[in-house]
């Protein structure tokens, strides 16, 4: 699944340095689709998320902007910084679509490193719970009996990129590095 994430955000990075900050969130989404579709991943623009409340699946509008593989949610933003409520929502898609990862992805900096956070839904589910995902799995990957435990994970936690390893995603934090000779005060 990081490895996944990896080239997603590699192919973001690519996008951003192409194209820079300020466009719309629609022409960003375009184009890391077609960036991901080139590196051989299978994407999905614009997926329904749908509401299931009382064994009634409600269509409420409710749409990821990418889906990658069928198991990643990426959620693209374009604004001046990213807002708890835009957490919210990336999370409250993992959990409708039954995921685990998901990026959140701001478009508008100057680096997109500072741009980028993962995100994993960790959650409990009762019984009833367990069994609408399940039956939601093998509706989505046509019943091949993907085995996948649910029970183990408790809330959601927002997973920083850098927890993971910045060196293994391939971004160097120059932020903390001295300059390679002191520089000299006009006197």
């Amino acid at each position: 699944m990081f490895q996944v994430t990896e080239r997603i955000i590699g192919s973001a990075v690519k996008v951003h340095r192409r194209l820079g900050p300020g466009l719309l969130e629609s022409a960003y989404e375009v184009c890391l689709a077609h960036e991901l579709e080139r590196c051989g991943l299978a994407v999905v623009r614009q997926k329904a998320v749908p509401v299931i409340y009382d064994g009634i699946k409600l269509e409420c509008g409710f749409r990821a902007d990418l889906l990658v593989d069928g198991r990643i949610v990426v959620e693209l933003k374009c604004k001046e910084q990213i807002h708890p409520v835009d957490e919210a929502q990336l999370l409250s898609h993992l959990r409708l679509l039954y995921l685990q990862v998901g990026l959140l992805i701001n478009f508008h900096v100057v680096l997109l490193r500072d741009g980028i956070r993962r995100m994993v839904n960790n959650y409990r589910e009762d019984d009833e719970t367990a069994e609408d995902a399940e039956n939601f799995r093998r509706e989505r990957r046509g019943n091949f009996g993907v085995a996948t435990s649910w029970n183990h994970y408790a809330t959601g936690i927002v997973v920083s990129l850098w927890q993971h390893g910045k060196k293994s995603a391939g971004i160097r934090d120059t932020k903390n590095q001295r300059e390679p000779f002191p520089r000299l005060e006009a006197q």
